[in-house]
């Protein structure tokens, strides 16, 4: 209806055939009845009073837009559900077999429980925004803005893993993992992010990360066997720090790679650092930034080799090949003489 009028349901809006679509639009829209979709039916919902009592199944998707709420159950299986606009969830969201996107302003006070579903989290929220998430399976997706300044993501067995997918981003504060957990770069940004525990940037994926990294744990940047690259890129000068351990896959083509974003910038590598594994690139590429290598570089699995080029390069730390692995060195370099180059 008109975006000027208030439209109160009492019966039955049900969208059950597949490729229908009805929107229900108007100032205000209250359902004293029934709405849902299922069979591939699309059901648009603008300024909903409540959501309470909506049931979404058998492929049908649901799309709630405009300021809204729901005060009770919420409920999709084996379907799609877009919840955006300006809206809270007080009670329930219950999904299982579905794909869930999260947009706009959005809070939850009330829990979201997934099962074996795709959660994307999108639009600009806080952790507290978030409330209480209850994952079986399935893949959390970050893909807006969440900010976490002064706050802890912890990740662990019953979270399950966290993707940050294009376009998302994770704002300052700190993300904790455990019992398998991990923080998985698929396209998007961490800015200004401590990450005590595991970091994963595998299968033709990227991460992005700005003003600074410090990581307690291990970055995996490229799969161990099957091959596929991961890429970390440093957009403006900044410090990969703490006590971490990057270690490389077999990408063969040497596609996996740390290296600033453009040839202005520099990367430094902390001197808690090591980075290591089969074949990998800090620096150079098309951006060519500079490189400052505080900690330990080392090319150390067979066959394998690790290449470091730049602007500049700069060391004070600790470079070294073993086990039969090469060690790449090229550009201008400055090197501190009271540390190591061996092999």
């Amino acid at each position: 209806g008109p975006t000027n009028t208030s439209v109160l349901n009492q019966g039955s809006i049900l969208v059950d055939i597949s490729g229908g679509t009805i929107s229900v639009t108007g100032q205000s829209v209250t359902n004293n009845g029934t709405m849902g979709a299922s069979n591939g039916g699309s059901l648009t919902v603008d300024n909903l009073a409540d959501a309470a009592g909506l049931s979404i199944s058998g492929g049908g998707t649901l799309t709630l837009n405009g300021t809204w709420a729901n005060s009770g159950s919420l409920s999709a299986t084996n379907s799609a559900v877009v919840l955006d606009g300006t809206w809270a969830n007080l009670d329930s969201v219950t999904t299982t077999g579905s794909t869930v996107t999260l947009r706009g302003i959005w809070s939850n006070i009330g829990q979201l429980s997934a099962t074996n579903t795709t959660l994307n989290l999108g639009g600009s929220v806080t952790l507290a925004q978030i409330g209480t998430l209850v994952r079986s399976g399935g893949t959390v997706n970050v893909t807006g803005n969440l900010t976490n300044t002064g706050t802890t993501v912890v990740l662990n067995a019953t979270t399950g893993s966290w993707v940050i997918g294009g376009g998302g981003m994770i704002k300052g504060g700190t993300v904790t993992t455990s019992g398998g957990a991990r923080l998985i770069g698929g396209g998007g940004t961490l800015d200004g992010v401590t990450v005590n525990g595991e970091v994963e940037v595998i299968g033709y994926q990227s991460l992005e990360v700005k003003n600074g990294l410090v990581l307690n744990g291990t970055l995996t940047v490229g799969h161990a066997t099957d091959g596929s690259w991961g890429r970390v890129n440093f957009a403006g000068t900044q410090t990969l720090g703490g006590n971490a351990i990057v270690i490389f896959g077999n990408d063969p083509y040497q596609n996996n790679f740390l290296r600033p974003s453009d040839s202005t910038e520099t990367l430094t590598l902390g001197a808690g650092v090591a980075v290591r594994g089969r074949t990998g690139a800090i620096g150079g590429g098309s951006t060519n930034g500079s490189v400052v290598n505080q900690g330990n570089i080392l090319a150390d699995v067979s066959g394998g080799s690790i290449s470091i080029s730049g602007q500049s390069v700069t060391n004070s730390g600790n470079l070294s090949a073993s086990a039969g692995a090469t060690l790449i060195l090229s550009g201008s370099a400055t090197f501190d003489g009271t540390k190591t180059l061996s092999s």
